[in-house]
C-alpha cells in the first residue's frame, strides 16, 4: 500500500471510531437514576424495578432442557437452575438428603441383591413434591 492510501485508511478508521463513540453516548433512560459522588468520582445507578425488567444473558441455547438428553452446557445449566435432584452431597462428598436439604428425597436406602447382580435404590419422596 502506498503512503496516501494508508493515510486515507487511517483517517476513515479514526472518523468511524469518533462516530461510534458519539453515537453511543448521551442516551436518556428514564428508568435509570444516577447520582454522582463527587468526592470519589464514582456513580451509583439505581433501577426502577417496576418499569425495568430483570435481564439474564446466556450463550445460545439448543432448547433441550432435559438433564438426561441436554446437548449443550448451557441447556444443562438451565436444567440445573430449574430442577432439583433426588440427592445432593455435603462438604465431605457424602450423599445427603432430608427435610433441610435442597433435594426431592426425604430418605433413601440402597439394597443389593444376594448374588450382587443388581442394586435397588428406594427413595422416600417429600410431601408436596409433584412430577
Amino acid at each position: 500500500m502506498n503512503k496516501s492510501a494508508k493515510r486515507i485508511t487511517c483517517l476513515l478508521l479514526s472518523m468511524l471510531t469518533a462516530f461510534s463513540i458519539a453515537a453511543c453516548g448521551g442516551g436518556n433512560d428514564s428508568s435509570v437514576n444516577s447520582t454522582d459522588s463527587s468526592s470519589s468520582g464514582s456513580k451509583t445507578y439505581t433501577y426502577d424495578t417496576e418499569t425495568r425488567p430483570v435481564v439474564f444473558a446466556t450463550e445460545a441455547l439448543d432448547g433441550n432442557f432435559n438433564p438426561f438428553f441436554a446437548t449443550s452446557a448451557t441447556d444443562s445449566e438451565m436444567a440445573a437452575m430449574t430442577q432439583i435432584g433426588m440427592l445432593t452431597t455435603d462438604e465431605a462428598g457424602n450423599v445427603t438428603c432430608g427435610e433441610d436439604e435442597p433435594t426431592v428425597a426425604l430418605d433413601w436406602q440402597k439394597k443389593e441383591a444376594a448374588d450382587q447382580s443388581y442394586t435397588d435404590y428406594e427413595f422416600i419422596i417429600k410431601n408436596g413434591i409433584k412430577f
